[in-house]
């Protein structure tokens, strides 16, 4: 026997031994170590088996021991054997199938007989080929035997002679006498073949008809009681087919019916966690309204001392003042002088107001950021270091004049306006501008000494985008008209369309350029259009007493040089000065307030990121500032 290696053998079989076998569902089953022709097609020429994680090995031994350890020869004819190793996939020292090829080979030609195909992986053992009965028949059971004897390489194969006998069955051409049913032959029959007929009256004859009968008769009832059989399994089968119709319809409803309530409860989930998202917005609202609750009751208890120790001086100078103010006017003279009682009660209403609009709603921070949607991204931590913020979202002008409204600002020295966006959507161009002026208009009132930074509003990728240009076109016009007003401009961000993310939104990049345009008007190191650095002025200290300066503190109608009053701004209305105060204690007059364009006068040079805010009023400066409010009131309620 000669043997093909395309593979070395392991002669230690250890390279063959799995462990766990793989489970192969796919797979038709097949017998423990058994052979059953029935499983396969009879055309497929095809038998199986499976075997143990112990036992492969064993088998593997046998084959190669049998087949491949020694040539075996039957006169001129030699079995010749290959084998062919497969290496595992995930490891390349195991083999996961052999295949041994079992052929004959003479002189002329060579004939293979079955393939041997081990799956070492899985322990099933496939033999296929034309010889496969015979094979099965001799070879198998001796191979079973020696397996089951646990088979060494020293034993001593007395079973040789049952390899040559099944190779001399393999390599015998067919039988004269047998029939060839691949290929059937024509047979000639003449009467003269034929043996003569036989005596009908022979016995053999008419016991063999009595058998057929017998056997007739008894294949008739046993095929009656099969159709019978046959005809109750298929009634039973029906009837089982109906019940589980019904069962199935039974089921389906029932699933319709869970479905439905599946839905319901999920409903009843979403409804729940809408509610449950509402239930915390609420309970932080509350939360917030209890800490805001808590801090305007605080500021109010800390700001009750303070009014009730004025309180006495405000009426002291009431009292004080309200004799001094002359009774006549030298334009227009009164036709009927108004009672010292009337006066008092109007002075005391107006300051009892005064008390009301400030109890509301008070903010301590020193800057005050008034910004609609395009703020919303800001920081005013960064905007604004070394200063307290707070920040206000006002989506329309009108909304920010109710905000203003609602509060007192005391300690804001800075106010950063960025509204109209929205604005400019629904109302024309002089009415946004008007609504602005408004919103600085109520500013200056609430806190005269604060200055405004007013923002223009930023670039559209809509058709709206030439309204907005015109609008800021307005807003470079109103810091001529009001005190402390600054406007900040954005060219930077009408050089490009990257910068939004809609029509009217910024996105990450346009935040950055639009903070650090507000940051640096903040700082004052922008400039703007009401920015223009000059030398700086002559900065009065505070802590010296006020002298007048006769050529400002005189009264206005004694001047009779138009020149010195060509700016009718600084001179709304004459106002007759009773100039009954020592110099020391009487106030600056407010109409002659410096011009707009002096910046610096107000806001005197800051180092660089410094607070703006940090500036102090000393408290000379704040009484005269009082007693300059009660000297407006005393003279409006004399027009």
């Amino acid at each position: 026997m000669a043997l093909a290696l395309t593979t070395r053998v392991d002669l230690s079989f250890s390279r063959y031994q799995f462990d766990e076998f793989k489970k192969n569902t796919k797979a038709r089953q097949v017998p423990f170590e058994e052979i059953d022709y029935s499983i396969y097609k009879t055309t497929s020429n095809c038998i199986a088996f499976t075997t143990s994680e112990e036992r492969i090995t064993t088998w593997i031994k046998t084959f190669y021991l049998r087949y491949c350890a020694e040539a075996i020869k039957d006169g001129g004819t030699t079995l010749k054997s290959t084998w062919d190793e497969t290496p595992a996939q995930n490891d390349a020292t195991k083999s996961e199938k052999i295949s041994i090829t079992l052929s004959t080979e003479d002189e002329k030609t060579q004939v293979n007989i079955v393939t041997i195909i081990i799956y070492c992986s899985t322990g099933r053992i496939q033999i296929q080929g034309k010889s496969l009965r015979v094979w099965g028949d001799s070879e198998f059971p001796i191979i079973k035997d020696l397996v089951d004897q646990n088979v060494r390489n020293t034993l001593n194969f007395t079973s040789s002679k049952n390899i040559q006998s099944f190779l001399k069955t393999v390599s015998q051409p067919p039988m004269e006498n047998e029939c060839d049913v691949t290929n059937p032959a024509i047979i000639t029959v003449t009467t003269e073949d034929l043996p003569p007929l036989s005596n009908p009256s022979n016995p053999c004859c008419e016991k063999s008809l009595t058998t057929m009968k017998n056997n007739m008769a008894d294949l008739e009832s046993s095929f009656v009681s099969f159709k019978q059989e046959i005809f109750k399994s298929y009634e039973d089968l029906k009837h089982d087919l109906t019940s589980k119709d019904k069962e199935i319809n039974m089921l389906k409803k029932r699933i319709g019916s869970l479905e439905a309530t599946n839905e319901l409860l999920r409903k009843d989930n979403i409804e729940l966690n809408s509610l449950s998202k509402k239930q915390k917005q609420i309970e932080k609202k509350v939360s917030n309204t209890i800490d805001q609750y808590n801090k305007l009751k605080k500021n109010n208890e800390v700001n009750l001392n303070p009014q009730t120790e004025e309180s006495p001086q405000y009426s002291a100078s009431t009292e004080n003042v309200i004799p001094n103010i002359p009774t006549h006017n030298i334009f227009s003279p009164l036709n009927e002088e108004n009672p010292n009682h009337d006066i008092s009660i109007n002075i005391s209403q107006s300051l009892q107001g005064e008390t009301k609009k400030a109890s509301p709603k008070t903010l301590d921070a020193e800057t005050v950021i008034l910004c609609d949607s395009n703020g919303r991204k800001l920081d005013p931590k960064l905007l604004c270091p070394n200063s307290s913020t707070e920040y206000l979202k006002c989506p329309t002008l009108e909304s920010a004049n109710q905000l203003i409204n609602q509060y007192e600002f005391k300690q804001t020295k800075t106010f950063v306006v960025h509204v109209g966006t929205n604005d400019i959507e629904k109302l024309p161009i002089n009415k946004v501008t008007d609504q602005t002026r408004s919103l600085l208009t109520s500013i200056g009132n609430k806190n005269p000494e604060a200055r405004i930074l007013l923002s223009n509003l930023l670039p559209r990728s809509d058709e709206l985008l030439q309204k907005a240009q015109n609008l800021n076109r307005n807003f470079l016009q109103i810091p001529t008209e009001f005190k402390n007003v600054t406007n900040i401009e954005h060219t930077n961000l009408f050089q490009s369309t990257s910068i939004l993310y809609d029509k009217k939104h910024l996105n990450d990049k346009g935040i950055k350029i639009f903070a650090k345009n507000l940051k640096s008007a903040f700082f004052g190191t922008q400039k703007t259009h009401r920015h223009i650095k000059t030398k700086r002025q002559f900065h009065p200290d505070p802590n010296k007493p006020f002298l007048p300066n006769p050529l400002l503190h005189s009264n206005p109608l004694l001047h009779s040089n138009p020149l010195l009053h060509s700016n009718p701004l600084l001179h709304p209305s004459p106002l007759p000065h009773p100039n009954t105060f020592p110099p020391s204690h009487f106030p600056k007059p407010y109409y002659n307030t410096p011009p707009f364009q002096n910046y610096d006068h107000h806001f005197p040079p800051m180092e660089r990121n410094t607070n703006p805010n940090s500036q102090k009023i000393s408290s000379e400066d704040a009484k005269n500032q009082k007693i300059t409010e009660i000297a407006k009131l005393l003279y409006g309620l004399f027009q």
